[in-house]
């Protein structure tokens, strides 16, 4: 069985990639680098086609059960239809806070972004100029209308029995997230990778070096 956040990212990725694991889920979050293969680069000539990228992704899909995080938000349908053992996780986040968790950990109030490979696997079916262009504080509506539409599209197309709905401030979440992995133990589903509690110099170091990595990204 493979289980896949298929939240956006900034809906606390990383705290239900470790929940998985407390809970007997070997899983891998954000599956950029791993090893000596670097993921986001090898599927840069074909981000915009998800079939490939999953063909590409394979490796990953075999070593790990649990995957959160982008790109896959983006690759759902493929999942849902070549993998029919697939289960899905989404988080949801209230959007306003959602955005301001989202401009903090792009800077946004310092530099303009430009969507990395994985994002823009995301974005994709929401945004269809995300390769070209660069986006700022003015883009919020589109972004948060993008956030929204992918919640409605996962929620109208997913059936149930393979989809699991979880509300970030639900003191039950993990409890819920528990009977869908029917692991037979309870996760732990705390706060990982707070924009606030993540050492200042770590996160702007992070950010140069994506900053460089980006702008020799293909377009």
């Amino acid at each position: 069985m493979k289980y896949f956040g298929i939240s956006f990212h900034r809906t606390a990725t990383r705290s239900l990639n470790e929940a998985m694991n407390s809970a007997g889920i070997p899983s891998l979050h954000f599956p950029s680098q791993i090893g000596n293969v670097n993921y986001q680069r090898l599927v840069a000539k074909s981000w915009n086609r998800p079939d490939l990228v999953l063909e590409c992704l394979q490796p990953v899909l075999n070593a790990y059960d649990g995957h959160t995080d982008v790109p896959w938000p983006g690759l759902w349908r493929e999942i849902f239809t070549s993998m029919p053992q697939s289960r899905f996780i989404i988080v949801l986040r209230d959007p306003e806070k959602w955005w301001h968790s989202l401009s903090l950990h792009w800077r946004l109030q310092f530099v303009r972004r430009k969507l990395s490979i994985f994002e823009r696997i995301q974005y994709a079916p929401y945004i269809p100029d995300c390769a070209r262009e660069t986006f700022g504080p003015e883009h919020r509506d589109l972004f948060i209308d993008a956030y929204n539409k992918h919640i409605e599209d996962v929620c109208g197309q997913i059936p149930s029995d393979r989809l699991l709905v979880l509300d970030l401030m639900d003191t039950e979440k993990a409890a819920q997230l528990g009977s869908f992995l029917q692991t037979g133990r309870t996760p732990i589903f705390a706060h990982h990778n707070s924009s606030r509690s993540t050492n200042p110099a770590k996160r702007i170091y992070r950010k140069i070096v994506e900053r460089v990595q980006n702008e020799f990204l293909p377009h």
